[in-house]
Parts: structure tokens; C-alpha cells; sequence
């Protein structure tokens, strides 16, 4: 029972750690990119910037979790380079912005609730090149949430897997 309960306050640790560690690192990106370039380049904003801002929190967030829960099946570190290139069409048509999310058969439906980039996307087309405001985006984020809590605990269950292996 010790090393049980050792085993998953250190996976809980090591998941938070990987996952605030990665959303640091994408914040720096997603203000450059989704602030600083606009701004440089001129490019219409019609959206609140506090709002875009809270917005990306449970994305960032839900896409660490994502990943760390993609990790443990990769023993290549090139590996998810190539899974991106390869997923990023398909990615683009998910994300219902490009082909309407209403037109998708179900089963299309289903991938684009489990990537947390498809309602990311819509959530920020909503905000910033519609100009509204978070109450617009309530389901994307009620689904952004509900990843980033789904890929914390699918995390730590995999991680804890991990663990217990490698003490065995």
C-alpha cells in the first residue's frame, strides 16, 4: 500500500510538472503569435485580448495533457514530427472552420471532441475574427475543460503504469 500510494502522488507530481513546464513554454509562443504578429502585421482584431487570454488556458492545458498521454507510445523523439505533418490536413477539416462541423458524418464528429485543437480553433475564430465575447464560446469551453480533465486522468493512469514497471 506505501508504494502504491507513492507511486501516484509521484505520477500526480510528474504529470503537473511535465504539463505546467510544456503550457510555459506554449505561452511564450501563443503571445507571439496570436498577440505580438497581429499586431506587427496589421492584421484585423476584432476580439478582446483578456478573452482570447482565457480562452487559451484550458487549451494549453488540455493539448499538455494530450501529449503526455500520446508520450508513453512513442519511443522515437522524431516520431510525433512525423504524426504532425501527417495529422495536420485532417486536423484543419475537424476543426469546422474549413468544412461545416453541422455537414461531418458522426464518426467525424467523435475525432473532432478528442483533439483539443478543434474547439480551440472554433473558439478563436469566434472571438477574434467575429468579435465576440466568451459567452459565445461557452461550448468550447465546457469541452476544452472537459479534455484537459479527461487527459489529466488518462495521464496519471498511464503514467502510474509506467511507474509501476519500472519499480517491478
Amino acid at each position: 500500500l506505501g508504494w502504491q500510494a507513492i507511486s501516484k502522488s509521484l505520477c500526480i507530481k510528474s504529470v503537473l510538472g511535465k504539463a505546467i513546464t510544456n503550457v510555459r513554454l506554449c505561452i511564450v509562443f501563443s503571445i507571439f503569435f496570436l498577440g505580438l504578429l497581429p499586431l506587427i502585421f496589421h492584421l484585423p482584431h476584432l476580439g478582446n485580448y483578456l478573452d482570447i487570454v482565457i480562452m487559451m488556458i484550458p487549451y494549453l492545458f488540455a493539448s499538455a495533457f494530450f501529449c503526455l498521454c500520446l508520450s508513453p507510445f512513442f519511443t522515437d523523439a522524431d516520431m510525433p514530427l512525423f504524426l504532425i505533418v501527417f495529422m495536420s490536413v485532417p486536423l484543419v477539416f475537424l476543426t469546422g472552420i474549413s468544412y461545416p462541423l453541422e455537414l461531418m458524418p458522426w464518426h467525424w464528429k467523435i475525432l473532432h471532441y478528442l483533439f483539443p485543437v478543434a474547439p480551440a480553433t472554433l473558439a478563436f475564430v469566434k472571438l477574434d475574427c467575429m468579435g465576440g465575447d466568451l459567452t459565445n464560446i461557452r461550448p468550447e469551453m465546457m469541452t476544452l475543460w472537459i479534455q484537459c480533465a479527461v487527459y489529466f486522468v488518462t495521464a496519471i493512469l498511464l503514467w502510474n503504469g509506467k511507474v509501476k514497471r519500472r519499480l517491478n
